[in-house]
């Protein structure tokens, strides 16, 4: 009838029993199949002698549930013919503990990786800008410089054929000059 027949020491420190108090409670009361929440009833394996692995869930008198790993087995009372099934079960906390542990210690690190992954997404989009501001800036400024260059060098070797072309070599060294100060004050601007 789904009573208990004798518990072991073990049994009723686990469920906070006291010694015997076990005896003649039915299992449903503090027992239940942990995959389907069902009670745990007297019905064991079809077949005596035959044993089942379930997953029970003890319920202590202090209100802890425990996870037990636990084989049943069916057996026969041969005086009396009536049908009984034994288990053995073994608290299985400290090892759901540690696989929760592992559990949640692998979702962080995936979410950490995670943000990695996006954190080096954004360095290389960044890597990328820098380099293209630094191709367009050395343009933009080698431009101008080799106006003033080439006509420095010019008036330096005399090419100039006359006053006029002098003042407009010298304008041109001006103008690339002040749009060289323009880029560079740009420049400090973006920097700041």
């Amino acid at each position: 009838d789904g009573r208990v027949a004798d518990a072991n020491e073990a049994a009723e420190r686990a469920l906070g029993a006291a010694p015997g108090m076990l005896r003649g409670r039915r299992a449903v009361e503090f027992v239940t199949e942990e995959a389907s929440g069902r009670p745990f009833g007297a019905a064991g394996p079809a077949t005596e002698g035959r044993s089942a692995q379930i997953a029970l869930r003890l319920h202590a008198a202090d209100g802890r549930h425990l996870p037990c790993d636990a084989t049943v087995t069916a057996i026969a009372n041969p005086e009396t013919g009536e049908n009984a099934c034994h288990v053995i079960a073994r608290d299985v906390t400290e090892r759901r503990d540690r696989e929760e542990a592992r559990r949640l210690n692998s979702e962080a690190q995936r979410h950490l990786n995670e943000q990695l992954r996006q954190a080096n997404g954004r360095l290389e989009e960044a890597r990328t800008m820098q380099q293209q501001f630094l191709a367009n800036t050395s343009h933009e400024l080698r431009t101008p410089l080799n106006g003033v260059i080439g006509f420095s060098t010019l008036l330096e070797q005399g090419a100039a054929e006359s006053v006029e072309e002098v003042r407009s070599f010298a304008n041109s060294i001006r103008v690339s000059a002040e749009h060289l100060l323009g880029l560079l004050n740009d420049i400090l601007d973006l920097a700041k």
